[in-house]
């Protein structure tokens, strides 16, 4: 999930059903908001809800934008999950996929506050007592 502008929220789901996603989208995506996806099937229990304001664009009908609806800024961020995977990393297990996700979701949550980063880091591993 990524918020426009804002940040991004990374879960390993055990399936694209909506029965595995919709609940993460429940938990972090505020009622009525505004929600822009692709045509999947996973988001029609949103386009049945009252809680979310959904918009969708069709790729299959090569739809990549209609106005402000579009997913490719999310789909700019699979991406480069996908390069990092590939090129740095060459290949993941499943066991520790989410801790590989937390780490490219920490990097663009920061992006436009860079000089947070290392300050955080340090912070989150306190030094080893003597």
């Amino acid at each position: 999930m990524m918020e426009r502008g804002g940040d991004v929220i990374t879960r390993v789901v055990e399936s694209r059903k909506s029965i595995h996603v919709i609940p993460h989208i429940a938990k972090h995506v505020r009622p009525r908001s505004r929600v822009y996806s692709d045509e999947a099937h996973t988001w029609n229990e949103l386009r049945w809800s009252d809680d979310y304001d959904l918009h969708t664009v069709n790729h299959r009908k090569k739809e990549w934008a209609r106005g402000p609806v579009s997913v490719n800024t999310l789909e700019g961020f699979w991406a480069g999950v996908k390069r990092m995977i590939q090129g740095t990393h060459v290949w993941v297990s499943k066991r520790y996929l989410q801790n590989y996700l937390c780490e490219v979701e920490f990097r663009a949550n920061l992006r436009t506050r860079p000089d947070l980063m290392m300050r955080l880091l340090l912070t989150a591993f306190p030094p080893a007592r003597p």
